[in-house]
């Protein structure tokens, strides 16, 4: 039986074969053609902005991804087979040939990523895993340890000012002095509290904000201690099993979907993918 030969990369990829469906495919098709890789957010955003200001300009879009060093070191070449100042025009839309590029780039992807995670995974022990999120733990931990004592010192400095408060107010019960002096010292007061206050006040934000990081500390603490607990009784067989099944998955998909693109009938005047 013939090994099958699944879609890979191709070294080489004519301009006027990444041109066809609609802006966002396009964009998507380039990225993955050119840079192996889906768009990213920023450069998916600037190109469709581009289109949408420019329709016609797709050659122009696919010199400048194919100009960039991530598709320089991807290893696929842009074939400039169509005029620099070609202008795209949706009745230049061809859906047959979108989905044939579109399906072999998609599923060269997949077939990549899978590579790249069984190789990974290969090279993975539970033991190596279970270090590294200790590592986080510990380091959370640390974290929350530093919050809880800086909320501590600021516990103690509200209880001074507290009782300073308790004591001016005391002293304001009392009779007042009826001489210069016992003026300027009701003043000197009285502004003490009111600074005093100001400061109680952005305290109590502190602790507040402080109080809530600690509470979002600890719940990250309980969320990394339950994956790590579903982690451990993952074994390394059965993580390679669950690959596997995604990996075929994939392809099942795929084949369903060439499968319904081959099987199905061209129309003339085929709305645009």
């Amino acid at each position: 039986m013939a090994a099958i030969k699944f879609p890979d990369f191709p070294v080489s990829i004519p301009a006027s074969e990444l041109i066809y469906g609609a802006d966002s495919d396009f964009v998507i098709n380039a990225y993955l053609a050119l840079q192996h890789q889906w768009p990213d957010q920023g450069g998916y955003a600037h190109y469709l902005y581009v289109l949408s200001q420019h329709p016609g300009h797709r050659v122009k879009v696919l010199k400048e991804i194919a100009s960039s060093d991530v598709a320089r070191y991807s290893g696929t070449k842009l074939e400039m087979d169509l005029p620099d100042n070609h202008l795209w025009a949706k009745s230049l839309n061809d859906p047959q040939r979108y989905l044939h590029t579109s399906h072999g780039l998609r599923v060269a992807k997949i077939l990549s990523d899978v590579q790249g995670l069984r190789t990974l995974i290969g090279n993975l022990s539970l033991g190596k895993l279970s270090e590294a999120l200790r590592t986080v733990v510990d380091t959370q931990q640390g974290h929350l340890a530093a919050l809880e004592s800086r909320l501590s010192d600021n516990t103690s400095l509200v209880q001074a000012l507290e009782a300073r408060l308790l004591e001016l107010g005391g002293a304001a019960a009392a009779p007042a002095e009826s001489d210069a002096n016992g003026s300027a010292g009701s003043v000197s007061d009285s502004t003490w509290v009111h600074t005093a206050l100001h400061r109680l006040t952005e305290r109590l934000g502190q602790m507040e904000r402080q109080a809530q990081e600690i509470q979002n500390l600890r719940q990250q603490l309980d969320d990394t201690r339950v994956e790590l607990a579903a982690l451990k009784a993952h074994t390394h067989g059965q993580i390679k099993r669950e690959v596997a099944e995604y990996v075929n998955a994939m392809l099942a998909a795929s084949r369903a979907q060439e499968h319904s693109t081959s099987s199905a009938p061209a129309a003339a005047g085929e709305p645009e993918v």
